[in-house]
């Protein structure tokens, strides 16, 4: 198909159409697999999962503390974290932070990462 008759096409539809269109195409899919689609619909949903993201905020805080470990100026400016030995870095991070909101989601997640 010509890219500019595409082009023109794709600006007569609403954005929500692309988006229906590949959750067809996905259901589609899935009567040929075993996998589950989540639709999750248009839109924010009203609420949100916290351990995930007290799992994220956790390991912002350890990518902080690695890039001050390197260069903390007053100014709020910090360096580029090493990365010889940033793994065992972490583990130790984990172990000091293992009642922190998170960390029991954030440790399964790297131990998944290793296997």
């Amino acid at each position: 198909m010509d890219t500019k008759l595409l082009e023109k096409k794709m600006e007569a539809i609403s954005p929500f159409e692309p988006k229906n269109r590949l959750i067809d195409l996905a259901d589609e899919s899935l009567k040929k697999t075993a996998r589950t689609l989540l639709n999750a619909g248009r839109g924010n949903p009203n609420w949100i999962a916290t351990t995930p993201r007290e799992a994220f905020f956790l390991l912002g805080t350890f990518g902080l503390e690695e890039c001050r470990r390197v260069m903390d100026l007053p100014e709020g400016i910090a360096g580029i974290p090493e990365k010889d030995c940033i793994a065992s870095r972490f583990e130790l991070f984990l172990k000091n932070n293992a009642t922190a909101p998170g960390a029991q989601l954030l440790e399964q997640t790297y131990s998944y990462l290793l296997m």
